[in-house]
């Protein structure tokens, strides 16, 4: 126990942060069906890792979250997102296995150095008692000893991570052709090779059906709901913007302390009232214009709780103040419910791989100097399209996002034509027409800016290929995404 630490005699430390990465992107470990073995997840090498495992290790990534995220709404969003929140529990079992292997030993002294700096528990440049137990008690319902020791595990990881980072090395030959690709523009030329042109060859059969929707069960996983109701307050000017804030305000202390009423209250106030229905996090919220902060706020409240106001817009917007009425887990359907569905999947995987075949014939002809890009648009009675000033953040008509595209012409020339890409359409083939450098003074301004996005994302490669390499010694019996 780090008795030490709880003791009113702990003295203060010089402020330091150690952030743990956070992953965005994790290896998608493989799993068979759902194990009939009662309590068992999967195997870390040697070590059997049961449910109680598994859910010590999501109080621990829950840990790493909170003091990582100075942001709270960031913090409860990503504890939404339970498929991710499971990888997340299951990568940092195979870090701390590894860790426990090789020894990385952590001391209690190194838990309370990394606690008592940690902003988060700080009051007035140092760290502060009441703060600390109100933190782990009231957001994360645990009691110290648990907690510091889910964060001696946290701190193992880490160091296990620290040792594979030391490897990195960024020329400034790579911080230049990233600062390009994110900065370059291009004039493009593309024809598209549209899937719907074809037809798939043969129905699926039942079998065929049946794994795939085995296998791709996240592609059918009904998304979580929630159903709200909210008062809103439009605004057109400055002026009006004051005197709607000072309102809302106004509004928003009643209803705290009646939270049923809101229906009531618009009306006899005059102010607009509406109620969604069940909407998942990928929906709009109906009635308002989108906004980010709106839906975020929204998708992070507790059931029946009543949001802050919320003032959206400068010069012209809309106040709004919420309720969340009800909130509706994610499920998964049975596979007689999503049988349709499964099927038009692949039969669009077939017209998709009848698409990339004839891309391969069209780009091999290109390439040899049998067929422009012209001539073979005229042949899928097309015109070559178009578009000027594409940039890396851009967006292609018929195509999409322009990053898949822009990603892959690092180091090519004008009159280049690219091989097909795959697009949510069809596939692709692309021809560079004019490339419009970015100006060379200005990557020494964003040369530190560069580095910590080279250095990030290379930090993410790392991890992912020590992951994958330790991919032979784990197994999952049961789908992390079933859980």
């Amino acid at each position: 126990m780090l008795h030490i630490f709880r003791s009113k005699k702990f003295a203060r430390r010089t402020l330091y942060a150690i952030l743990i990465l956070i992953i965005p992107a994790f290896v998608l470990w493989g799993a068979g069906s759902i194990s009939k073995r009662p309590g068992i997840i999967g195997t870390i090498g040697k070590q059997k890792i049961r449910e109680n495992d598994f859910v010590k290790s999501l109080s621990g990534v829950k840990i790493q979250l909170l003091l990582t995220y100075a942001n709270y709404d960031v913090f409860r969003n990503i504890l939404r997102n339970r498929p991710l929140m499971n990888r997340m529990a299951w990568d940092r079992l195979v870090f701390l296995n590894s860790s426990r292997t090789n020894e990385h030993k952590v001391t209690n002294r190194d838990v309370l150095s990394y606690l008592s700096q940690h902003p988060l528990f700080q009051k007035n440049g140092a760290f502060d008692q009441w703060t600390y137990y109100y933190i782990i008690r009231n957001t994360l319902g645990m009691e110290p000893r648990n907690f510091e020791e889910l964060v001696r595990e946290n701190l193992e990881v880490n160091a296990v991570q620290n040792l594979l980072y030391r490897k990195i090395n960024i020329p400034d030959e790579e911080l230049k052709e990233y600062y390009h690709t994110l900065n370059d523009k291009y004039d493009i030329s593309y024809i598209l090779i549209d899937k719907e042109q074809f037809t798939a060859s043969a129905e699926p059969s039942e079998e065929e059906a049946s794994e795939y929707y085995e296998t791709n069960l996240l592609k059918f996983q009904i998304p979580a709901k929630i159903d709200i109701e909210y008062i809103e307050i439009p605004y057109a000017n400055i002026t009006e913007k004051k005197e709607v804030t000072s309102k809302i305000n106004e509004l928003h202390t009643q209803l705290e302390k009646y939270p049923t009423t809101f229906e009531e209250t618009a009306e006899n106030h005059g102010v607009r009232y509406h109620k969604t229905g069940p909407i998942s996090v990928d929906d709009l919220i109906p009635g308002t214009k989108f906004s980010k902060k709106v839906h975020d706020i929204a998708f992070s409240m507790a059931k029946e709780e009543v949001s802050p106001p919320v003032v959206s817009g400068e010069g012209e917007g809309t106040a709004y103040v919420l309720r969340k009425l009800d909130a509706f887990p994610p499920g998964l359907p049975g596979f007689e419910e999503v049988r349709e569905a499964v099927v038009e999947k692949l039969r669009d995987a077939q017209k998709m791989k009848l698409a990339a075949e004839k891309a391969g014939i069209i780009y091999r002809d290109i390439a040899g100097k049998t067929l422009s890009l012209r001539k073979a648009a005229e042949e899928l009675d097309q015109e070559v399209q178009t578009a000027e000033g594409v940039s890396l953040g851009g967006y292609i008509d018929n195509v999409g996002q322009a990053r898949d595209i822009i990603e892959r012409l690092g180091g090519a020339s004008a009159g280049d034509i690219m091989a097909p890409l795959t697009t949510p359409k069809g596939m692709v083939i692309t021809r560079i027409d004019v490339i419009s450098p970015a100006e060379e003074e200005k990557f020494e301004e964003q040369r530190e800016i560069i580095r910590e996005q080279v250095m990030m994302d290379q930090r993410k490669r790392v991890l992912q290929k020590w992951l994958a390499g330790k991919a032979p010694e784990i197994k999952l019996e049961r789908s992390l995404d079933t859980l």
